[in-house]
């Protein structure tokens, strides 16, 4: 059974059937956080502000788009679409998320035994030094690293579209190192990073993502025997199809990463500018 079922541009509309555990997903994720800034702001506690309740929100819709739309059907018969589907759950749903304080919310949906429970075992050492391995740039780097190029590997990318499990496997993969990467550059962490260290870990996964979009550009032949023959349909070969896949991650991922550094730095800079001088 094809986890992507091929089709043609008549057929998109009418043929696409979104995944019930991707919409169930997304209803529990908008029920608990709502239910979680409900309470704590009962409870005259902190919790996300309106703007950080906005980014949440569309980081839904984002996840939605991705997975819950047309592209999803589009995605069967084009690499370039699954493509997009990769992008958009990587540099739009999971920063909108993460934005958000998930966590925060979320956890306080919870009853309070449960709470209580849950900060006694992250309070225990072990918890916090597996926590701080986890969020640690370096490994945060190399997990979404060896996420994003194993998946696009021919062997896996095919076998993840022609199987269910492995294709929401690569998708809640994809999703869930792209959060800890958008955690720790903003600062959500229980140790937030210096801005340097974000922006480093910014451009390392930049360099790592414009590598992979570039082998995917310049190959001569095409890596993916899955479109082989769907591509027709949409008036590409399947190297052309691939190239625009290439070519997708290449550029315009590069300059959603480099407007990040950019406005990460010049908001720190700003900030060292307003600081008092030193008598």
């Amino acid at each position: 059974m094809l986890a992507h079922h091929a089709v043609a541009p008549s057929q998109l509309w009418t043929a696409w059937r979104p995944d019930p555990l991707v919409v169930v997903a997304l209803v529990l994720a908008a029920v608990g956080y709502r239910r979680g800034v409900v309470a704590l702001r009962a409870r005259a506690r902190p919790g996300p502000r309106r703007g950080e309740v906005a980014a949440f929100t569309a980081g839904l819709v984002a996840v939605a788009v991705a997975l819950a739309s047309p592209l999803e059907g589009a995605a069967g018969a084009l690499f370039s679409a699954h493509m997009l589907q990769h992008l958009l759950l990587v540099l739009v749903a999971a920063p909108l998320l993460a934005a958000g304080r998930p966590a925060l919310a979320i956890g306080a949906a919870f009853p309070a035994t449960t709470r209580r429970a849950w900060r006694r075992q992250a309070a225990r050492p072990a918890a916090r030094r597996a926590t701080d391995v986890v969020l640690h740039p370096v490994v945060v780097w190399a997990l979404g690293t060896v996420t994003l190029w194993a998946w696009h590997l021919p062997v896996l990318y095919d076998a993840a579209v022609r199987h269910d499990l492995l294709h929401a496997v690569e998708h809640a993969s994809l999703l869930g190192t792209a959060l800890l990467l958008w955690t720790v550059v903003w600062g959500r962490g229980p140790r937030p990073a210096a801005t340097p260290t974000a922006v480093g870990l910014l451009f390392a996964t930049a360099l790592a993502s414009a590598a992979l979009g570039a082998v995917l550009t310049l190959a001569g032949t095409p890596l993916y025997d899955v479109h082989a023959t769907t591509t027709a349909a949409w008036g590409l070969s399947p190297l052309e199809d691939q190239q625009l896949a290439g070519a997708t991650m290449w550029v315009p991922a590069g300059l959603v990463y480099m407007a990040v550094m950019a406005g990460l730095l010049g908001s720190w800079l700003s900030s060292l500018d307003r600081e008092p001088a030193t008598p």
